[in-house]
């Protein structure tokens, strides 16, 4: 039985370690960046109830007949809905934030290479 641990001790480090050295391979070779790992956050913290349902569930809040805490129950699941859509609304919006300055900065650069190559340009002619 010890054996059998070792052996599974040793094939959960390596795994460990080949995970580690994955995820450096990935952001040296700038396969993984923060706008990805931004993207990644806000695919995986989607919501699983979809607009058109919590809609319904906001109209047939006032319906809902029964004791006070089903009622607050339902109130405070519609507040963290709209709280987790506020934060998915803010992550975007900083990584569209960042796509924006990369785009900008992008430009510049070009900006300044056609510079150059047009006072290149003039001075040949």
């Amino acid at each position: 039985m010890k054996r059998t641990w070792q052996l599974v001790s040793i094939i959960c480090f390596t795994m460990c370690i080949i995970t580690v050295l994955g995820v450096f391979w990935l952001v040296m070779s700038g396969r993984l960046s923060e706008e990805r790992l931004d993207a990644l956050r806000l695919a995986w913290n989607k919501p699983l109830v979809q607009p058109a349902e919590t809609e319904e569930l906001r109209s047939s809040e006032p319906q809902i007949q029964g004791s006070s805490e089903r009622i607050l129950a339902t109130r405070q699941a519609a507040h963290r809905e709209q709280s987790v859509d506020g934060q998915l609304l803010s992550q975007e919006s900083r990584i569209r934030r960042r796509q924006i300055d990369v785009a900008l900065t992008q430009l510049a650069e070009a900006r300044k290479e056609l510079e150059a190559e047009r006072e290149a340009f003039e001075i040949i002619q």
